[in-house]
């Protein structure tokens, strides 16, 4: 009879958010490592003082908030896990 582990199933999911989140530490890294934005000095067309112009011509990729859906899922469904393991197991 196999050995009852009851927050085994909670630490596989922990463990999936884990590499969720270093996916997402390279993804982000590979996107901040980019020229994402642009700074430019533009002449207020009223004669005034020069306007600091700070645009972002790259949007973030869209794969992103997949990653970071993953993640947070991964770790709900670990909570959840534990609290139904609890109550199987009487201990709530």
């Amino acid at each position: 009879m196999a050995e009852f582990k009851p927050f085994n199933d909670a630490r596989l999911k922990i463990e999936r958010a884990k590499k969720h989140i270093d996916e997402l530490n390279n993804e982000l890294g590979k996107f901040l490592n980019r020229d994402f934005y642009r700074v430019t000095v533009e002449p207020d067309p009223q004669g005034g003082s020069p306007w600091i112009v700070f645009e972002i011509p790259n949007e973030l990729p869209k794969h992103i908030g997949l990653i970071i859906g993953d993640a947070v899922h991964n770790t709900r469904c670990a909570l959840d896990l534990v609290v139904s393991c609890r109550r199987w197991s009487g201990t709530a």
